[in-house]
């Protein structure tokens, strides 16, 4: 297993993916958080919080998001990945068929898939758990908030930390977002039919 992820990742250094995975995970991961937090609050401004209710319709929404996340990105970076070779090819002249690049590429567009797919997934069940510990409903959406803003400030905590920005000011200003976000669900919500 240790050899395997020794593998991967020098794939990934060799084609110098590292930052794409980055984004494809932060990306997807903030998608996931706002979809969930648009469930939570339809669910809050219809009156049915009913946890059954939203973990079921969470996890469809993450299987969806899993599915579209997945293929959506190795499609799209197979096509991009496979242009390059042909055009290094090309400037070769050589076919680089069962080259190690050529095997880096196959391995690294399954991985941004992998990341891809699984980030929505996993922050959107992070946040739910509280309804899966049978909490009392209200009680769950609260804590459910309270994980998803967190969420968020690691997120942008940590894009804060790349960029060689404050952390902390990373953090608040995705937390803000996703406030933001939840104030428009709230003031839609309040609209009359």
């Amino acid at each position: 297993m240790a050899s395997l992820l020794e593998d991967l990742i020098k794939k990934v250094r060799l084609l110098e993916a590292e930052e794409m995975i980055r984004r494809y995970f932060v990306m997807n991961g903030f998608d996931g958080i706002l979809t969930v937090l648009g469930i939570l609050i339809g669910s809050y401004i219809s009156g049915n919080l009913n946890p059954k209710l939203i973990i079921n319709v969470t996890l469809a929404s993450g299987v969806a998001m899993f599915v579209s996340g997945f293929f959506g990105a190795y499609i799209a970076e197979r096509a991009e990945r496979l242009k390059e070779i042909k055009e290094l090819e090309r400037a070769l002249l050589k076919d680089l068929s069962n080259s190690v690049y050529k095997d880096a590429v196959n391995a690294v567009t399954i991985i941004v898939g992998i990341v891809d797919g699984t980030s929505p997934l996993v922050v959107s069940l992070l946040t739910i758990l509280p309804f899966f510990l049978g909490l009392e409903p209200l009680f769950a959406f609260c804590i459910s908030i309270g994980i998803a803003i967190i969420q968020l400030f690691i997120m942008g905590a940590y894009l804060g930390r790349i960029s060689k920005e404050r952390a902390f000011f990373g953090g608040i200003r995705m937390v803000a977002i996703g406030i933001l976000s939840m104030l428009l669900m709230l003031l839609l919500g309040s609209l009359p039919p």
